[in-house]
């Protein structure tokens, strides 16, 4: 009986270990099977992106009726195409067989549940519908990664940059810009241009000059096009707004007029702007008040053909004068 007994127990053993055999191979194959998603959800089913730092920080990206947008800067738009960008690269993850499939692995390749580079959750609500980890980097542009759904570590086409925690790679940054043919008034400091006919014309010209259409054209294109470093936050209504250093006016087609205010911000060489048009402070460079400074109604002035032909004039009888000169002394 004693000997029946070891026998059956070596038998059950032997079944034991052919089936984790048998089931550690199934899942190594699962995993290594090339071709196959990383991620499996849906991007028009994610309203929320989380992206986490061991030591930088987190950044939390939020989808409502309106779109896209950043709760940290008091939900200022995140640029669309970006973030839709993101999902599809994600969901469009379909690496070749794993470089590692042990536990050990995850913290040699920086992809482990507390040690990681990156950490990116995707929701619906309060669901998670796809976590992703990125590790060391894999050469340029290509990183380790692991799907929180299983061990297996791949190298994919994928750059720490894409999953960045700043708010400003996230950023809107045409949100001041305006479409160049809706602008039909321009009000600086030192000159009005009036768009008339699809032509620019310099206001208060004297008789007979013209508008300097290539400086015009310059002019529009620079303010309608108007970049920003950063944003500041939301304009405290309560909060006492500084005599601006700069402003202008921009009218649309549409008849709507939108004031821009720039201010010198309390430190560094950086101003604050403000438009009417939304709400929030803007921070921009010294370089772009500067350049906006240097706009000259002289320069967008054009002399009238018969001051251009005096001149014209002038210049041929210079140069005449001077050729008769060279000939008398030779």
């Amino acid at each position: 009986m004693k000997r029946m007994n070891t026998i059956l127990a070596a038998v059950l053993a032997a079944q034991l270990l052919l089936a984790g055999a048998l089931l550690w191979n199934g899942q190594r194959y699962a995993v290594a099977e090339p071709g196959q998603p990383l991620l499996v959800f849906e991007p028009e089913k994610v309203d929320r992106i989380v992206i986490d730092t061991p030591k930088e920080g987190s950044i939390t990206l939020r989808k409502d009726v309106e779109g896209w947008h950043l709760p940290s800067r008091d939900g200022f738009p995140a640029a669309e195409t970006k973030v839709d960008g993101f999902l599809a690269a994600l969901r469009d993850l379909n690496p070749r067989l794993p470089v590692a499939i042990t536990e050990n692995a995850m913290q040699r390749f920086q992809v482990g549940a507390e040690h990681f580079e990156r950490r990116i959750t995707l929701k619906h609500g309060d669901d998670t519908r796809a976590t992703l980890y990125l590790g060391e980097s894999a050469g340029p542009s290509r990183v380790y990664a692991r799907s929180e759904n299983n061990e297996a570590i791949y190298e994919i086409p994928f750059g720490l940059w894409q999953a960045s925690t700043e708010p400003t790679h996230w950023m809107a940054r045409n949100l001041l810009h305006q479409p160049p043919e809706a602008i039909v008034r321009i009000d600086l400091p030192s000159l009005t241009l009036q768009r008339t006919d699809d032509k620019w014309r310099l206001v208060g010209l004297s008789e007979g000059a013209g508008t300097n259409a290539d400086e015009a054209a310059r002019i529009v294109e620079r303010l309608a096009n108007l970049t920003f470093e950063d944003v500041q936050g939301k304009v405290e209504e309560s909060a006492s707004t500084p005599t601006p250093e700069l402003s202008y006016t921009l009218t649309l087609k549409n008849g709507e007029s939108v004031k821009y205010r720039f201010s010198k911000a309390d430190q560094g060489d950086a101003y604050l702007l403000t438009t009417s048009a939304n709400g929030y402070v803007f921070k921009v460079s010294k370089e772009t008040v500067a350049e906006i400074h240097d706009f000259k109604r002289d320069a967008l002035v054009r002399k009238s053909s018969d001051e251009e032909g005096d001149k014209s004039a002038k210049a041929s009888s210079a140069k005449d004068g001077s050729a008769d000169k060279a000939k008398s002394h030779s």
